[in-house]
């Protein structure tokens, strides 16, 4: 028999934040700057943050790692070919795998020209060799810079890169397999019309099979154009096509953004700009390369200038989309489009009361697996600039805009380029880099937005043969926070007949071997001849990643003995 042990607690609505911390406190760098951070979570909750910094002789670049409680690992400097160990490494990327598996990828110059090397940390911190990737031929004397890259599901990681190729700026791609093995690069950025003239700022992302989607701007001897292309696992090109922009607009095309939805179809957001005014497009390609749709999506008073759009997918499918604004009504704007092409009115988004007399910068957006967007950029005070962040959700109704940039040793100091990760469960992780009054540090902060435990549901036990005589029970639980915030199970434990204080019970195995994700089925062995006979009540519940214990789920257990003869 069994029955539900209720009990009750008082959670104070709304998002609250984390302490924010200095996480650049590596020995070598303590008083050079650091600058240039980006930032993956893993599905535990883990942060993963890379970013180039001096360490009194070049730049490099560091990694660092904070569990889910807000703590920090010693960072590690990871730029450590030999061919450039005395040059400057700049401009990381990371991507991260649901195990907690860092790649990452930056432009360094080896002595004689700008390369582009990649690297494969594990989920214990333990660094790779590092791997010079751009190798093509016909650049291996010029400069390679501006490297962006994607992970499928196989572990292999993709990246794509500017270089120069005797001529003009061109485009590469290389895959590297699970075991860190890079393929030869492929020279991307072959359309006819453009092949003599420049190639730039190169988008991938990749689909679970290791099909590579890739946009960039290119000029085709007239104007700036934006580039999309399809490549197979084995870099096969399959399809090159210029995006065509409707209405007959003519212009610069640049900075392009690109995701990927669960159909394969690309979704893509760029600036153009005509000569007079500047204006933020988004298409949608299939993976054929048909243009589904193009719509000019900043479609606000005129007289605006709207530049850098930033581009995150939802899983309905949705591109949340945010731009710098300038002109009468400058500031950071917001919209929605569904994937039929339909959006939302641009809608200013940067509202705190420092935001309506100063300039805003440098947006960054992401969104949860139930639609919310959620945005970060930097803007100044009237003493110095800082990070501020705002939940725009379902509906687009947008919350309270938030300054976020509160370490006490750069009050007066400039805090800039956010980056932001969002889990399914909707906590941002933000990191930036500020000025302390004596040099660059990089500072990191996360929401707290699950105040709920997880529930435990389903607690049996398994009927030991032959139950006369058996000494030990297996008792089970599913442990399961999908209802309460969605986040990662982190530990699950039981008492019997008198509960102690949170986390000082007696621990619980994830059947599965790891704590990993919002439902657990976990299990334990109680040692009967360690009881008395009669009544006993076992007690379980779980905790999630964020620390939040739930409420117990009761069980009687009776503990009897019987002769045998």
């Amino acid at each position: 028999m069994g029955l539900i042990f209720l009990g009750l607690s008082v959670v104070t609505a709304g998002i609250s934040w984390k302490s924010v911390i200095v996480i650049s406190n590596h020995d070598d760098g303590s008083v050079f700057d650091d600058q240039n951070p980006q930032i993956a979570i893993d599905t535990r909750g883990n942060s993963y943050v890379v970013w180039e910094g001096f360490d009194g002789e070049d730049q490099e670049i560091y990694w660092v790692t904070i569990d889910s409680s807000g703590t920090p690992r010693s960072p590690k400097l990871i730029s450590t070919h030999p061919d450039n160990e005395k040059y400057n490494d700049r401009y990381p990327h990371v991507v991260v795998d649901s195990s907690g598996v860092s790649y990452v990828v930056w432009e360094g110059f080896d002595g004689g020209d700008q390369e582009i090397y990649w690297v494969r940390i594990d989920s214990k911190g333990e660094s790779g060799p590092v791997i010079k990737i751009s190798t093509h031929p016909d650049n291996e004397r010029y400069h390679d810079q501006n490297p962006h890259l994607a992970l499928d599901d196989a572990g292999s990681c993709y990246v794509v890169w500017e270089g120069f190729d005797g001529a003009d700026q061109e485009i590469y791609w290389i895959r590297i397999d699970s075991d860190g093995n890079p393929s030869d690069p492929i020279k991307v950025s072959d359309h006819p019309n453009n092949i003599l003239s420049n190639d730039r700022n190169p988008q991938i992302t990749v689909n679970s099979a290791g099909t590579s989607f890739i946009a960039w701007n290119g000029f085709d001897g007239t104007e700036r154009n934006i580039y999309w292309s399809v490549l197979t696992f084995n870099g096969e090109k399959q399809q090159i096509i210029p995006i065509p922009v409707p209405g007959g607009v003519h212009g610069d095309a640049r900075n392009p953004c690109l995701q990927l939805d669960i159909l394969d179809n690309s979704y893509v957001v760029w600036s153009i700009y005509d000569g007079s005014d500047e204006d933020i497009y988004w298409a949608k390609i299939d993976s054929s390369g048909e243009v589904l749709g193009v719509e000019c999506i900043s479609d606000h008073e005129t007289g605006i200038f709207d530049r850098n759009p930033q581009l995150a997918m939802d899983t309905y499918r949705d591109s949340h989309v945010v731009w710098e604004g300038y002109g009468v009504n400058a500031g950071i704007y917001w919209v929605k489009v569904n994937p039929l092409g339909i959006y939302t009115s641009p809608r200013i988004i940067s509202t705190h009361p420092d935001n309506k007399t100063w300039g805003v910068y440098n947006p960054r957006v992401a969104s949860d697996s139930s639609g919310n967007s959620y945005v970060v950029w930097d803007g100044y005070d009237g003493i110095d600039e800082e990070i501020y962040w705002v939940k725009v959700d379902f509906n687009g109704q947008r919350g309270s805009v938030m300054k976020i940039s509160t370490h006490p040793d750069n009050t007066y100091g400039y805090d800039r380029d956010p980056f932001i990760a969002v889990n399914p469960a909707g906590t941002s992780y933000v990191t930036w880099s500020g000025f302390d009054g004596t040099d660059e540090e990089i500072y990191f902060t996360f929401t707290t937005t699950d105040p709920s435990g997880p529930q435990t549901q389903k607690v049996e036990l398994i009927q030991p043969q032959p139950y006369y005589s058996a000494t030990k029970v297996t008792i089970i639980a599913i442990i399961d926070d999908s209802k309460t915030g969605a986040s990662p199970i982190q530990t699950a434990e039981y008492f019997i007949d008198k509960v102690g204080p949170n986390g000082t019970g007696i621990p619980m195995d994830a059947e599965d071997g790891v704590y990993d994700s919002p439902i657990e089925r976990v299990n334990a062995i109680i040692d009967m001849e360690k009881l008395s006979t009669g009544v006993h009540i076992v007690y379980i519940h779980g905790q999630d990643v964020y620390g939040n214990w739930g409420p117990y789920h009761s069980y009687f257990l009776r503990v009897y003995y019987v002769s045998v003869t």
